[in-house]
């Protein structure tokens, strides 16, 4: 690719936080993913009416076949970060992923070595380490401009409370196969919530009160099943 060639890409997860991502690269975006049709539709028309042309998936995988899409943009939910990043490396495209990278060291491991493996690019999108005032912020304190540093507080999960718990009881939306395994698990069936408000809330309360399962078996490490799409246990 030369330095006047445009970068082709795909979006996989394009509800709330993946359009705001895709209003960003609009001029660069050719298809859009999501198990969800809804979603995925109101994205393909927002790119369609800037460029004329956009592809729309519900099988990522199917997306990462394309030789022509050269980057994704991950914004799924936090449980659906780890595996679309591996094979999009493994595919040869390199990465944009959101925060958080990983819900476990074994899916870390797993990220890294395949963008070493497969010579990609991958950036997780930890704003608030990167941005200009918040580095602007750490140089004030790490250059004692603000005099010595006394203390320190944390502030974490401030935004959840019991309500968020069960979400709202609403039909599942038409999907077929791997779509439905995307958005009920393989638990089967259970409450759905079609705007997908307390998603990442949820998750991420169950993996902080798990600890994230860093402190379970360090050798059961995932695997990846190819075809379904899925992570196992070895």
């Amino acid at each position: 690719m030369g330095a006047n060639d445009q970068v082709r890409i795909g979006h996989i997860g394009v509800d709330r936080r993946g359009i705001a991502n895709l209003r960003r690269f609009l001029s660069h975006t050719v298809a859009v993913c999501d198990v969800d049709k809804r979603h995925a539709e109101i994205a393909q028309k927002l790119v369609l009416d800037r460029n004329g042309k956009c592809d729309l998936y519900a099988d990522f995988r199917r997306m990462l076949d394309r030789k022509d899409i050269d980057a994704v943009v991950i914004s799924t939910p936090d449980h659906w970060h780890a595996l679309p990043a591996v094979l999009a490396c493994e595919a040869g495209k390199d990465v944009y992923v959101e925060k958080p990278m990983t819900l476990t060291i074994a899916e870390g491991r797993a990220m890294v070595e395949a963008a070493r493996k497969n010579h990609r690019i991958v950036q997780t999108g930890s704003q608030q380490r990167s941005m200009v005032n918040f580095r602007y912020a750490c140089e004030l304190v790490r250059s004692w401009r603000i005099g010595k540093l006394h203390t320190v507080k944390v502030g974490l999960d401030a935004n959840i409370d019991a309500s968020m718990a069960t979400p709202v009881g609403e039909p599942i939306p038409d999907c077929e196969g791997y779509g439905r395994v995307c958005m009920t698990g393989s638990v089967g069936p259970r409450r759905y919530d079609a705007e997908h408000r307390n998603c990442h809330k949820i998750r991420r309360r169950t993996f902080l009160r798990s600890l994230g399962k860093m402190g379970g078996d360090p050798e059961a490490l995932p695997g990846l099943d190819h075809d379904s799409g899925q992570y196992w246990q070895r």
